[in-house]
């Protein structure tokens, strides 16, 4: 979708993402942009800035969002493009109270709700329009120290994607906004920050400039970070480890801030699945080495430990310690092959060739 001579709605307008992006979407040529938000007074100020309507309203009303729908569509015309990018952080954990809660679900899933039901049946009548809605990559992935915001962001995404599999052929078009951190007034000095933030802080105007590019390829998944895209391959293909390592995550950034969180969340993000091969191979013990041998294709490798122990430099079966374990087997191809030997009065393998005598030819002995 080309944002241009378009009519858009943002939600959030008065700071942060939604301002960005209100600037952005006038800047690109929007015929339209109407600026939402709680607060009056910002929402007048994004308006007057990208010379469009301002509006005030509280998303986790639907009345209110009914309202934004049908005055937009009376005194500026019919919505090409609405988006839902108010949100909110609250219900850190089990101790928040049931209204934290229900604010984070009214907040940051009703009101995709609410638009989505105002306005599909206007923009299948004549023909399709889009929505964008602001969710996280706490939605895709999860959110430490956010309960409610990462359940939350989860059911936005939810909704999302059943918003685009039931009316896409309606001509309906859908796309989830998922970030990381964005320099916003939601973003302190906080675990949750310090977990979104592992691959830094976005500026809202270098994230409006995916926005604009995922609108004109109509991606589903608009990613900022696109580190977020490889969490969630790592997440799906092995779900315990990941949940294993979030929660060494968890427990170290209990009571962490600043630079020190960030650090350790760059460093789990950031670490890759060679260094977790190479940490086992360096702890390797005899057993697994034995239960190697054990298997068909391993069976040369039997050979190659016992001509080690052989020379006197392995040891036993049962331990080989420190040394085997940390170093690797040698390959039989590297190994010396010694010359073969045979004990004091044993018998040769082969008889010798002896000379022909003079009795062996004339069947005499000499």
């Amino acid at each position: 979708m080309e944002v241009e001579n378009k009519i858009i709605v943002v939600t959030g307008a008065a700071s942060g993402i939604g301002q960005a992006l209100a600037r952005r979407f006038a800047a690109e040529g929007a015929r339209s942009v109407v600026s939402v938000d709680l607060n009056a007074e910002g929402a007048a100020a994004t308006a007057a800035e990208v010379g469009g309507l301002a509006l005030t309203a509280n998303v986790s009303v639907e009345a209110d969002i009914a309202n934004v729908i049908e005055t937009t569509e009376q005194e500026v015309g019919p919505i090409d493009l609405f988006c839902s990018n108010a949100g909110i952080g609250m219900g850190m954990d089990l101790s928040a109270p049931n209204e934290e809660w229900q604010m984070s679900w009214d907040v940051n899933v009703m009101s995709h709700v609410y638009a989505a039901r105002h306005l599909v049946p206007r923009m299948t009548a004549r023909g399709g329009g889009y929505f964008m809605n602001t969710a996280s990559a706490a939605g895709l992935l999860n959110q430490v120290g956010g309960a409610a915001y990462g359940v939350s962001k989860h059911a936005a995404i939810g909704f999302g994607e059943w918003l685009a599999l039931a009316h896409q052929h309606q001509g309906i078009r859908v796309s989830m906004l998922c970030p990381q951190a964005v320099r916003t007034a939601m973003t302190g000095d906080s675990p949750a920050t310090a977990a979104a933030a592992g691959d830094g802080l976005m500026e809202p105007e270098r994230l409006a400039d995916f926005v604009i590019e995922g609108l004109a390829d109509e991606r589903f998944l608009i990613l900022p970070h696109p580190e977020v895209l490889e969490y969630m391959r790592r997440k799906t293909a092995d779900y315990d480890r990941w949940i294993g390592g979030m929660n060494r995550l968890h427990q170290r950034l209990t009571g962490a801030s600043g630079a020190s969180a960030v650090s350790a969340i760059a460093t789990q993000y950031a670490l890759p699945k060679r260094r977790f091969r190479e940490k086992n191979i360096r702890s390797a013990t005899c057993a697994r080495a034995m239960a190697r041998c054990q298997a068909p294709r391993a069976a040369p490798r039997r050979a190659v430990i016992e001509r080690e122990r052989s020379f006197g430099n392995g040891c036993s079966e049962a331990h080989r310690g420190a040394r085997g374990a940390r170093r690797r087997l040698p390959t039989q191809a590297s190994l010396p092959r010694p010359a073969p030997t045979r004990r004091r009065g044993s018998r040769p393998p082969f008889p010798r060739p002896t000379r022909p005598t003079a009795g062996s030819l004339t069947g005499r002995r000499s």
